[in-house]
């Protein structure tokens, strides 16, 4: 990226984070819900069975959570953060809405901290596809320089740690999978959104319109009339109602697309599920769509004037 992209502040140090990012959030539950010691320390314990108790009480959890600014004190008196409370509230009524508050609070951390996700956004418009583990060298070199070896893996593997939390609740984009290489991408819609007050909610006439628009125009960009994926389609509809202002995240989007049936009666909204594993995709019931098709119902008219 060269000189011209070096941020400034006290940036390059991300949190010390040992505990596996898919047990946060249910970590957080556990210690807003419980506030006897035993009880608590019984029900952490169940998250991992695997993981020796200590380790995973007083090295994993604790600091972690600490970290993220999402507990105070000690696991015996201790307590839940106000943040730490509201996605605990979330989690225990919706847990997307959970994820996503979680998300928020990373990008707020990584702003203050680490600088990486605005980093990775004006990269991700040059370089795209670069393994991993070279976009990480290269963001210490522009941001935390390191010249002492040891200095540098110790930098690397907090980065690395970092980085799963970033893609596990989408911050970022890209395989969770601890111990992936492959690229990584930040939306910059997706982080504004992520970063800005809550927008306002879009009428349902404007959802119509704006997934026929953007539908539209992900079929001329296919150069298909029929399934398209849906990952285009969602990157569509966010700039279609970017434009008059309405910013959301993919979460909020991907609510819309789930609605999709239900606001274009007019049309045939049809899922499709990846043929394999793969990312990207909309949560369904009973299905992970890769791909959509939008078609406008046969009318009585239409095919009377066919025959």
């Amino acid at each position: 990226m060269g000189q011209g992209t070096r941020l400034s502040g006290p940036l390059g140090r991300p949190p010390v984070l040992k505990l596996p990012p898919e047990l946060a959030l249910p970590a957080v539950r556990v210690l807003a819900q419980v506030s006897d010691p035993n009880e608590r320390k019984q029900r952490l314990l169940s998250l991992r069975p695997s993981i020796p108790g200590r380790t995973l009480l007083n090295a994993y959890v604790i600091p972690s959570l600490k970290e993220l600014r999402l507990f105070e004190g000690t696991l015996k008196s201790g307590t839940v953060t106000r943040y730490g409370r509201a996605i605990a509230t979330a989690a225990d009524e919706r847990e997307p809405k959970a994820s996503e508050l979680f998300a928020r609070q990373l990008l707020a951390i990584d702003r203050e901290r680490v600088g990486f996700v605005d980093w990775l956004a004006v990269r991700s418009n040059a370089t795209p596809h670069d393994a991993r583990r070279s976009v990480f060298a290269e963001f210490i070199r522009d941001v935390a320089p390191v010249t002492d070896e040891r200095a540098h893996a110790a930098l690397l593997d907090r980065l690395g740690k970092w980085v799963g939390y970033l893609l596990f609740f989408n911050v970022l984009r890209g395989d969770p999978t601890p111990g992936a290489t492959g690229a990584l991408s930040a939306d910059s819609r997706h982080v504004r959104a992520l970063s800005e007050a809550r927008q306002r909610v879009p009428t349902d006439s404007e959802l119509r319109n704006a997934l026929l628009e953007a539908y539209a125009a992900s079929t001329t960009r296919v150069g298909s009339r029929l399934y398209i994926p849906v990952a285009l389609l969602r990157d569509q509809l966010g700039s279609v109602l970017e434009a008059p202002g309405v910013l959301l995240t993919d979460a909020q989007i991907d609510a819309i697309l789930r609605r999709a049936p239900e606001l274009l009666r007019q049309h045939s909204v049809t899922f499709s599920p990846f043929s394999g594993p793969s990312r990207g995709g909309l949560e369904l019931p009973g299905m992970y769509a890769g791909f959509v098709s939008i078609r406008r119902k046969r009318t009585e008219r239409t095919r009377s004037t066919k025959q």
